[in-house]
C-alpha cells in the first residue's frame, strides 16, 4: 500500500478521530473496578489513563519516547504517543481493541505513526558515478506508516503495566529522501539500504505505562 502524497494519511488520521470520539459516546459507562479471579470477593481497580515511557523498532515511541492511553469503552482504548527515532522526530496514534477487556493482557492495535524526517543527514552510499561508497547527504522527507500491531499488557501491581508489542509497520510513502547539493543518482544497493533504514517493517517494543 503506498500513497503519493500527505492528503490520504491526513484522511486516515481523522477517520481514526471520529471513530474514537463517537466510540466516547455510544459506549455505557461502566464501574472502573472488576473482580479479581484470583480473589472472587475482592474488587481490583483498572485506571482510565495510562502514561509512560516506551521503546522499540518501528514502535510508535522510536527509540525512546512517551506514550498515552485512554480507555474509551469496556473493550477499547484510544492512544497517542510522540518519540524520536532513526528518521527523526516521531508522532502517531491509533486505537486498540482488548478482547478480554480493557486495559490488560492480550490486544489488537491499528494506528497512523509519522516520522518527520531530517533536513540534512549524512550517509555512506554508493552512487551512479562512483563506485566505493562516497559521504553523500541526504533529505529524510516524512515517512508514514500504517502499523498493525499485537501486544500483550502484564499488570504490575495494582494499576501500572509493562507492555510488550510485535506486528507489522507498512510504509506508505516510497523512497521518501532525496539527494542534497548533486545531481547524483543512488545505485540499486544504496536505494535498498535506504529501503531498511526507512520506518517500516517488523515492529519490536515495549512500553511501561502507569495508570493515573
Amino acid at each position: 500500500m503506498k500513497f503519493s502524497n500527505l492528503t490520504d494519511i491526513k484522511n486516515i488520521f481523522v477517520f481514526f478521530a471520529i471513530f474514537n470520539f463517537v466510540s466516547l459516546f455510544a459506549q455505557t459507562e461502566e464501574p472502573a473496578y472488576i473482580e479479581n479471579d484470583s480473589k472472587p470477593d475482592s474488587l481490583v481497580y483498572n485506571p482510565r489513563f495510562f502514561l509512560g515511557l516506551g521503546s522499540g523498532i518501528n514502535n510508535y515511541t522510536g527509540f525512546l519516547g512517551v506514550s498515552g492511553e485512554f480507555v474509551i469503552s469496556p473493550k477499547s482504548t484510544f492512544f497517542i504517543v510522540a518519540g524520536t527515532g532513526g528518521w527523526g522526530s516521531k508522532i502517531g496514534g491509533g486505537f486498540a481493541l482488548y478482547p478480554k477487556g480493557a486495559p490488560f493482557k492480550s490486544c489488537f492495535s491499528g494506528g497512523i505513526s509519522l516520522a518527520t524526517g531530517i533536513s540534512e543527514y549524512e550517509l555512506q552510499l554508493e552512487t551512479v558515478n562512483y563506485i566505493d561508497p562516497i559521504p553523500v547527504v541526504m533529505k529524510l522527507k516524512p515517512a508514514p506508516t500504517l502499523n498493525l500491531m499485537y501486544s500483550y499488557n502484564f499488570r504490575l501491581k495494582k494499576k501500572s503495566k509493562f507492555v510488550l508489542k510485535t506486528g507489522l509497520a507498512i510504509a506508505l510513502v516510497n523512497e521518501p529522501y532525496s539527494i542534497l547539493y548533486t545531481d547524483d543518482k543512488l545505485t540499486d544497493t544504496s536505494k535498498a539500504i535506504m529501503k531498511i533504514l526507512q520506518p517500516g517493517g517488523l515492529i519490536i517494543g515495549m512500553d511501561f505505562l502507569f495508570g493515573l
